[in-house]
């Protein structure tokens, strides 16, 4: 019938509407490992500069036991539901590898970030690419943006925005 969409079944959906369905992957929660590796990507907590202490390898190898252990399940294999519980919500709050990742240290990622540029809104790109490999949208711009510009504002503001990005549910799905 003339000015009526064309209709890839008889349920009145455009061949538009199903190539995109079709192009969208549903949202889904990385693997413990990939949590695990994601945040020490993002943060360059294991090139972060130490003193003393153990041996870099060995840490590694804790930290990962303990992604693996709070985000698999029961039975040791992993999840594939985003069904986030107290103790995952713990150790990334409280966890080494955020809260030391977090903060502006020699060697890791912010740190880096902060010495490359000294304008607000490029420091703002950089952490959202560092952290969610993404663009900062407008809106996160009118979100954050103004801590990061406000008199006074010292690296505290850079780590809170880090810390906030490094411990959203953007950063622990896949997309």
């Amino acid at each position: 019938m003339a000015g009526q969409p064309s209709s890839s079944s008889s349920s009145g959906i455009t061949g538009a509407d199903v190539a995109a369905r079709f192009a969208r992957a549903s949202v889904r929660r990385q693997t413990p490992d990939q949590i695990f590796r994601s945040l020490l990507v993002a943060t360059g907590a294991d090139r972060m500069e130490r003193p003393g202490g153990q041996p870099i390898e060995t840490k590694i190898e804790r930290l990962m036991r303990e992604y693996l252990f709070v985000f698999g399940d029961d039975e040791g294999a992993e999840v594939d539901t985003f069904n986030g519980n107290i103790p995952q919500a713990l150790l990334l709050w409280n966890g080494e590898i955020v809260n030391q990742g977090a903060r502006a240290r020699p060697g890791g990622v912010l740190a880096g970030i902060l010495a490359a540029t000294p304008a607000a809104e490029e420091r703002l790109d950089r952490m959202f690419h560092a952290t969610l490999s993404r663009s900062p949208s407008a809106a996160d711009r009118a979100r954050f943006l103004p801590l990061l510009t406000a008199p006074g504002v010292g690296t505290t503001a850079y780590e809170d925005v880090f810390f906030a990005l490094l411990t959203s549910t953007e950063m622990l799905t896949i997309h």
